[in-house]
């Protein structure tokens, strides 16, 4: 405790402030986000097109400690919903892209996101100032599914799917699929009307193969930024309204399904490392105790 207390005396010098300078505000958030999957193969892929889609974090909170006018410190817990969509065509020849569409991968995760920002404002007493936030981000996963759904167009179509674990075999998935032995499966002529779950969070998508090998990380490591506008509204309320950058730098899928994949050249040549970036909108509505810095400096 005397160690903690040291350091938290020093930053409020580093900061030049002291203790009666120091305020405290509590809020609650909601945002809209959306999501990109950034794995060098979907990417590299003209069988995969990534599809837009939006999900909400619907309700998260925020503790803020502000040693000055310039500077705070903020703590956020929130719960976010993630999507992707890759629309798969045919596996075709590069000059052939004109394929119909004959299946979807879906990613559907969410997670308990914890950031520590550090947080610069704009100094003066304006009812509106600029704000810009950074920190670390830890994220603990609360339900996630990567599944493929196929189109009865499917049957009989060469197609790529990552994830296939060693020692498990395509037709576990997908019954009377074909595997080639180069990264590519050929689809039975019975095509499976139901989606196929490829990973999960708690994993045990295929009998037989270790639950943690077809499960997603339960936790994350992930870097957060933000750039906003702070507006306060009443004596003791103000809202933050930011557009926020959320990196992951950690792959969301387990280490032993990744050295599995780049123990096997086809597959590691065509899906690599795999994280997420997501981009949102975020709104919070803060209760700052003793007052908000515009309605002081007015003497309201």
């Amino acid at each position: 405790m005397k160690r903690i207390t040291i350091i938290a005396a020093g930053l409020l010098m580093t900061f030049g402030v002291s203790y009666s300078q120091v305020k405290v505000n509590v809020g609650v958030s909601t945002a809209i986000n959306s999501t990109f999957v950034l794995d060098k193969g979907f990417n590299a892929d003209p069988s995969y097109t990534r599809v837009q889609s939006f999900e909400m974090a619907p309700f998260g909170f925020t503790f803020g400690t502000h040693f000055s006018n310039k500077v705070a410190l903020s703590l956020e817990g929130i719960l976010t919903n993630y999507s992707q969509i890759y629309e798969i065509k045919e596996k075709v020849q590069q000059a052939q892209q004109t394929a119909n569409d004959i299946a979807e991968m879906n990613f559907d995760m969410q997670y308990l996101h914890l950031p520590m920002l550090l947080k610069f404002m704009g100094g003066g007493d304006n009812p509106a100032r600029m704000n810009f936030s950074f920190g670390p981000q830890l994220s603990f996963l609360t339900s996630g599914a990567q599944t493929l759904a196929l189109d009865p167009a499917a049957a009989g179509a060469t197609m790529v799917i990552p994830d296939i674990p060693d020692g498990a075999t395509i037709d576990q998935y997908i019954p009377g699929a074909t595997d080639q032995g180069d990264g590519t499966f050929v689809m039975p002529q019975n095509v499976p009307t139901d989606p196929i779950t490829l990973l999960s969070k708690d994993g045990g998508v295929i009998a037989g193969i270790d639950d943690q090998i077809t499960a997603f990380k339960n936790q994350e490591f992930h870097i957060l930024g933000a750039v906003g506008l702070d507006l306060d509204v009443s004596k003791n309320f103000y809202l933050s309204m930011n557009v926020k950058f959320d990196y992951s730098f950690t792959d969301m899928r387990n280490g032993e399904l990744i050295e599995q994949l780049e123990s096997g050249a086809a597959l590691s040549d065509i899906f690599g490392n795999r994280a997420n970036l997501a981009v949102g909108a975020q709104i919070t509505i803060n209760y700052m105790f003793g007052g908000t810095r515009s309605f002081l400096a007015a003497g309201l």
